[in-house]
């Protein structure tokens, strides 16, 4: 007598591991292409390619030290992450930035690259440790948080904090480091591209405008004040017209449809109607 053995088929109705799969790659390729473009950035301002390769290596040496923090705290790349990590790439150079154009500045004094670095690191030191607390102060609130919104945004609160300490330990040591070896007077002073001396003379006319405008506001103190109490008052008041919602609508490419019959609707004629439906 032979016996009945029921086959068991298994099938995917829905495949979340897509969606999942196209945001991570996509977050993957902003990466990507806001450390590019913070490069370009860099060469178009300092107009030198030593400069530019001693600030992009802050970028990978400060995601390297981010990915140990998240690893070594058991994080998992997940869309708050990466997201701290595409939000930190501008920031990671900034540091770098700072240090390096300062030390190009007394390069230009007629200083040694070693003595130039010294001087300027003397020099900028405070500001810029200042400047990376301020960020942290503003995003290591965030971890704190209660409630689910709470968790959702921990990882991503410590993961900027972590990068950006980390890009300051790399404009501290590194970035010096490179900047005695790799930079000298002739360099700095070598002639610049047709390209970035027009892009230059732009900027040294707008930087004039700037300045214009920074010694109206110090002259006259309470315009500047009337004008920045205005513009608060007024951003607040918009606020109340911005809709809210706990997550933005994403398109996942897909739809759901529900359909409920009678609860004493046989098997037969429940496949039946969702043929129809189909």
């Amino acid at each position: 007598m032979k016996e009945n053995i029921n086959k068991l088929e298994i099938i995917t109705l829905s495949d979340d591991s897509i969606y999942i799969k196209e945001s991570f790659n996509a977050v993957l390729f902003d990466i990507i292409l806001g450390a590019f473009l913070a490069v370009v950035v860099v060469f178009i301002f300092l107009h030198d390619w030593k400069n530019t390769l001693i600030c992009s290596v802050a970028i990978p040496a400060s995601l390297i030290g981010t990915f140990a923090v998240i690893h070594y705290l058991n994080f998992t790349l997940n869309d708050f992450t990466l997201l701290g990590l595409t939000l930190s790439i501008g920031i990671l150079v900034d540091d770098a930035i700072v240090v390096i154009e300062n030390i190009h500045r007394h390069i230009l004094l007629g200083k040694s690259a070693r003595m130039a670095t010294y001087d300027a690191m003397k020099e900028i030191g405070i500001p810029a440790i200042a400047i990376t607390f301020a960020i942290i102060a503003v995003f290591m609130p965030v971890a704190f948080m209660e409630g689910k919104i709470g968790r959702y945004f921990y990882e991503f609160a410590i993961t900027v904090s972590a990068s950006v300490l980390i890009s300051l330990f790399v404009a501290f040591t590194l970035s010096p480091m490179l900047s005695s070896r790799i930079l000298n007077k002739h360099n700095s002073e070598k002639k610049k591209f047709f390209i970035l001396e027009k892009f230059e003379s732009i900027f040294n006319y707008y930087e004039n405008l700037y300045s214009k405008l920074i010694i109206f506001t110090l002259k006259n103190r309470f315009v500047t004040i009337t004008i920045g109490l205005f513009v608060l008052i007024i951003s607040l008041i918009l606020l109340h017209f911005v809709p809210t919602n706990f997550t933005p609508k994403m398109d996942t490419s897909y739809f759901a449809i529900s359909m409920q019959l009678a609860p004493n609707t046989s098997i037969p004629e429940t496949t039946i109607r969702s043929q129809e439906i189909a």
